[in-house]
């Protein structure tokens, strides 16, 4: 009987060690998931559609919303704002778009300028997070090469290129600013003197 009871206590352990578990896992997976988002509003000048404020005029489309850096390399939302970015030529003569063209402000007015994505590559390569530390040493050096190249790759063909736009053709990509606190209610985006608010849910 003393056996019994022994092995049903033990039994009992852990199961709720293994429910414990279970929610603890449930929470982590539901709190690593909620970064935070923003989302923009329309007014006289912005139209939105699909979570993308645009802006219209007779030489330029621009559409801009709030989303996180979701390719390789996948730490770069941990320490840089993200927006999606699609702009196209209205007109029959190519347009120019600069980095200067693109800015945003906290909820406080803090200016946040538009970071080159190769600063970004900067910073994001300097580290060594792309090797792995149990991995033979000798292996080391080629695996991280094949990451670095495809990491590299990806940022490269993902992010937006500022710079000339051809008549009737369109850019589109990721820009990047310092990282704000997830803290601001809401953010701004100016693009050429037009202001774009967007709010957090």
């Amino acid at each position: 009987m003393a056996i019994s009871m022994f092995v049903y206590n033990i039994l009992k352990i852990n199961e709720n060690i293994l429910l414990l578990i279970t929610v603890l896992t449930f929470v982590f997976i539901i709190v690593s998931g909620c970064a935070t988002s923003y989302y923009p509003k329309a007014s006289d000048r912005v139209m939105v559609e699909n979570d993308y404020a645009i802006i219209k005029a007779d030489d330029i489309s621009f559409a801009i919303s709030h989303k996180r850096w979701a390719s390789e390399p996948q730490k770069i939302s941990d320490y840089f704002t993200t927006y999606h970015v699609i702009i196209k030529n209205e007109s029959s003569e190519s347009i120019t778009i600069s980095y200067e063209d693109i800015i945003l402000l906290d909820e406080d007015r803090n200016q946040y300028d538009t970071i080159r994505y190769s600063d970004v590559g900067d910073m994001m390569f300097k580290d060594d997070y792309l090797i792995d530390k149990f991995m033979p040493y000798h292996e080391r050096e080629n695996t991280r090469s094949d990451n670095l190249r495809r990491a590299r790759a990806s940022l490269m063909q993902n992010s937006l290129h500022f710079g000339d736009i051809m008549p009737n053709a369109r850019k589109s990509g990721y820009i990047f600013f310092s990282r704000i606190s997830p803290a601001n209610e809401k953010t701004s985006i100016l693009f050429r003197g037009v202001e774009i608010v967007f709010v957090k849910k």
